[in-house]
């Protein structure tokens, strides 16, 4: 005797329960997929749509540019004046007279040194401070005066970097006591920097 299964629930009731459980489950699956999708629509709707969206930042990037480019222009006026004030003040400071050059050598200067000339010429070594190269050219009666003369002069603050360009021996005609004399003299040129 073989056994089978007997259902005792009727086949209508096993078939709605079929549907209903298969219903549902596609119901729950379909809005998980909406859910998904939906999430997603809103995602790229909120955050990366926002931020491509040209229209709405194109204005805050207008009113940016609008400030800074005011910001840029009194900058820019203002660099302009002080760029006027230094030329302003190079000019004043360019047309200096050079009377207390002349003093200074003078007080420098012994009685046995003397010069035929001084040339003084105007440039710009850096930005922070101006100087003036000076060549002097002049006669001493030895090479120990003029040693003298070049140590006072190096000594003084107004003048820098005293370098001997030359200094030969010469003779020359002078006058003493109403009587023309062939004198032994020492011809130099020097060069150096003056800082005012």
């Amino acid at each position: 005797m073989a056994l089978r299964e007997i259902n005792l629930i009727s086949a209508d009731i096993l078939l709605s329960r079929y549907r209903v459980r298969h219903v549902l489950f596609w119901t729950g699956f379909l809005i998980l997929i909406l859910f998904l999708v939906g999430g997603l629509f809103i995602y790229q709707t909120t955050f990366i749509m926002d931020r491509n969206h040209t229209g709405k930042n194109l204005e805050d990037i207008y009113a940016l540019l609008g400030t800074k480019t005011e910001e840029l222009n009194r900058v820019q006026v203002e660099l302009e004046k002080l760029a006027q004030q230094q030329s302003m003040l190079g000019d004043i400071k360019k047309n200096q007279p050079y009377s207390l050059v002349l003093l200074r050598l003078a007080d420098i200067m012994n009685e046995d040194t003397w010069l035929i000339g001084l040339s003084i010429d105007s440039m710009v070594q850096n930005s922070k401070e101006w100087e003036e190269e000076i060549v002097i050219t002049g006669y001493s009666s030895s090479n120990e005066t003029l040693g003298g003369f070049i140590n006072r002069l190096s000594d003084t603050p107004m003048f820098k970097d005293v370098l001997l360009k030359y200094a030969r021996e010469t003779r020359q005609v002078m006058l003493d006591r109403n009587e023309n004399q062939n004198v032994r003299l020492l011809e130099f040129q020097l060069q150096c920097k003056m800082y005012k």
